[in-house]
């Protein structure tokens, strides 16, 4: 039974707009899409003047007078539509230091030591060993500076055979979430709008 609900129509319709390009490209499509930028635009605008209401001028009349920082680096960036791109790059300077330092500081112990504790296993099971296996081939494959010995050659050719399988699963899982955003479309138009599928 078709559903009566104005937001399930509405979302439906949208849905079916949007594959209609699958035809080819149409002016409802494309009205669509504007609608669709157009609203994450809004959306991207309304909590940009949220957070700077909660974060900076509440903060700021509350007496927290620190804020005045990043508020005054904030406006740096608008200095490249006064002919400045010089006080426009010092935030960027800022962002990017923070960032990379943030980066530095969590990179050792997360990327690093965690895979080099996750690797270092006891041969108790299969699971172990191909782990192991796998690491060893994948590191070898990239030994450049040393004798290509027939030892070292046979591990890099394995290490090439468990980083394709590793990027085909990678992609297979791509695919699938693919898949999944169809399902949803189709449980969507089926189900909850047409009210064909079973609940």
């Amino acid at each position: 039974m078709i559903t009566k609900d104005t937001g399930v129509w509405l979302a439906a319709l949208v849905t079916l707009a949007t594959y209609s390009y699958l035809a080819k490209e149409n002016p409802l499509f494309r009205m669509i899409e504007h609608f669709y930028v157009g609203i994450a635009s809004g959306h991207a605008v309304a909590m940009a003047v949220v957070n700077l209401r909660d974060l900076g001028t509440r903060p700021l009349l509350g007496g927290q007078f620190i804020v005045v920082v990043p508020l005054l680096l904030g406006l740096l960036f608008y200095a490249r539509y006064l002919r400045r791109p010089a006080l426009a790059r010092l935030p960027l300077a800022v962002l990017t230091g923070i960032g990379a330092g943030t980066a530095l500081r969590s990179l050792p112990g997360a990327s690093v030591l965690a895979q080099l504790r996750a690797t270092i296993v006891a041969f108790n099971s299969v699971d172990n060993i191909v782990l192991a296996l796998g690491v060893v081939s994948v590191l070898s494959y990239f030994l450049f500076t040393t004798p290509q010995w027939r030892a070292v050659r046979l591990a890099s050719d394995l290490g090439k055979v468990f980083m394709m399988v590793t990027f085909g699963a990678s992609f297979g899982a791509t695919v699938f979430a693919g898949h999944s955003l169809i399902v949803g479309s189709l449980e969507l138009l089926l189900g909850r709008w047409l009210g064909v599928l079973p609940k």
